[in-house]
């Protein structure tokens, strides 16, 4: 109820985006909506169980005209979670757009790393609080795909960058994965 409180704000700085909200269970109202452009869905693998995720993701699928967002928290076992639907969405005939660069394996299947992301978010007064922080940032980790059903979208790079760049003397190392 607390963020959904927060959506006309955020909805009202991207003015020509048509923005519909509604509370309820996801399901139903999945059910209810009617097809639209993308689907975009944050934060809700992680508080399903791996069969109803499965359901969900076939349904969100069947509603998105052209494409799938997924976003949900950078952690091994929601990165993992994602790994699942991008499995099951080319499965169904889906093309990784981003930020996978192939249809194949996911390198990060091995276990060798975990495919995330990090955006620094400033803390302020009440987050540092809570956090029970002493500096005033927090490195937020997010694991994400997109899912296009276009057969011919765009094909994606030949590779990740899947971690910072390591600077070492005058060399720069990255890690990527890759086809």
């Amino acid at each position: 109820a607390e963020m959904l409180s927060h959506s006309p704000s955020l909805a009202g700085a991207f003015p020509d985006l048509k923005v519909s909200l509604k509370s309820g269970d996801l399901t139903a109202r999945l059910a209810e909506a009617e097809p639209h452009d993308i689907v975009v869905m944050a934060y809700v693998l992680s508080e399903l169980d791996e069969a109803a995720q499965a359901a969900l993701l076939s349904q969100a699928w069947a509603k998105a005209k052209h494409g799938l967002l997924l976003l949900e928290p950078g952690t091994p076992e929601t990165s993992r979670r994602v790994l699942q639907a991008r499995t099951q969405l080319v499965r169904e005939n889906g093309q990784i757009v981003a930020p996978c660069p192939q249809k194949g394996t996911c390198p990060a299947e091995n276990g060798s790393f975990w495919c995330h992301f990090s955006v620094r978010l400033e803390r302020r007064g009440l987050h540092k609080q809570v956090k029970h922080a002493d500096i005033g940032y927090e490195d937020e980790k997010y694991s994400w795909i997109f899912v296009s059903k276009d057969p011919n979208a765009p094909t994606p790079a030949p590779w990740r960058l899947h971690s910072n760049p390591h600077r070492n003397n005058r060399h720069i190392e990255l890690d990527v994965c890759g086809v």
